[in-house]
């Protein structure tokens, strides 16, 4: 079962804006981990709007256990998964964090929460915070 994912902060009004944040999230997709196991995955699109690159460092949410920035690479005919220490997003371009490519890792905790906050890091500055709302 995949639950569906609303963007609810106002990354999307910004958007429409003439004043657009540095950092912004689209598109973003939290399948429901397997029943039982406490891992799952996300994928969305970064964009940078600024005029300058954008490193971020970390990646964290105070309803899971952890985040983490991973990427899926092909090697020798195998699919292989690492994390990703840091992403670097050249002005006025995107990264996407897809399927078999990078995504996010989410460690949920046993109970579920029905909301959660995706924070983005450079060091021990906050990017962006995306507001993520849980539907069945």
């Amino acid at each position: 079962m995949l639950y569906r994912y609303l963007l609810l902060t106002m990354t999307a009004l910004a958007a429409c804006s003439a004043d657009a944040p540095p950092l912004t999230a689209e598109n973003i997709e939290l399948p429901a981990p397997v029943p039982g196991v406490s891992m799952g995955a996300g994928y969305l699109t970064l964009v940078n709007n600024s005029d300058r690159e954008i490193i971020i460092t970390d990646v964290k949410s105070p309803e899971l256990d952890w985040v983490e920035m991973h990427e899926t690479t092909l090697v020798d005919g195998v699919s292989r998964m690492r994390a990703v220490p840091q992403l670097e997003i050249a002005a006025k371009q995107s990264v996407v964090f897809e399927r078999g490519a990078k995504h996010l890792m989410l460690r949920y905790p046993d109970e579920r929460p029905g909301q959660l906050t995706l924070q983005f890091f450079a060091g021990d500055t906050l990017l962006l915070a995306v507001d993520v709302s849980l539907e069945e």
